[in-house]
């Protein structure tokens, strides 16, 4: 529908349903494989701590393509040309047509993203989300 490239909408799909069993896994090694209580600490909302490897092309994407709002595959993240790089590349060229502000906005959202991303400890995240935070006050009250 957004013409999202299929590359990347199956490799989401898939990085998805990793995810959730990595999930369902971390539960059943926490609370054992009886069946009600697993479902008691689903329902419950039980935390349990999952790799970030699924997780992994979500700043990549972020980084690469901030005009875009899917979660570009691995293919597409390395590739200049890719689908997803031409379909951001669209979108960047029309929000700046449209709006050079709000084409800025994107351009220094995503650089903040991808610091707080790559900061290397909790006080680094809370000083970029505390720069967030104010860069969306300032913006948009």
């Amino acid at each position: 529908m957004l013409n999202y490239a299929l590359c990347c909408i199956s490799e989401r799909v898939e990085s998805d349903a990793h995810y959730r069993i990595a999930i369902l896994d971390a539960i059943i090694q926490k609370v054992g494989d009886d069946n009600e209580l697993v479902k008691q600490a689903i329902l419950n909302r039980e935390r349990v701590t999952v790799s970030r490897e699924h997780l992994s092309l979500v700043p990549l994407s972020n980084e690469k393509f901030p005009f875009s709002s899917h979660v570009a595959c691995a293919e597409c993240c390395k590739n200049d040309k890719s689908p997803s790089a031409l379909l951001d590349e669209q979108y960047r060229l029309l929000t700046k047509e449209i709006d050079p502000a709000l084409h800025d906005a994107v351009v220094r959202v995503a650089k903040m993203i991808g610091q707080a991303e790559a900061a290397s400890s909790q006080a680094d995240r809370a000083d970029y989300l505390e720069r967030w935070n104010s860069f969306v006050l300032r913006h948009f009250p």
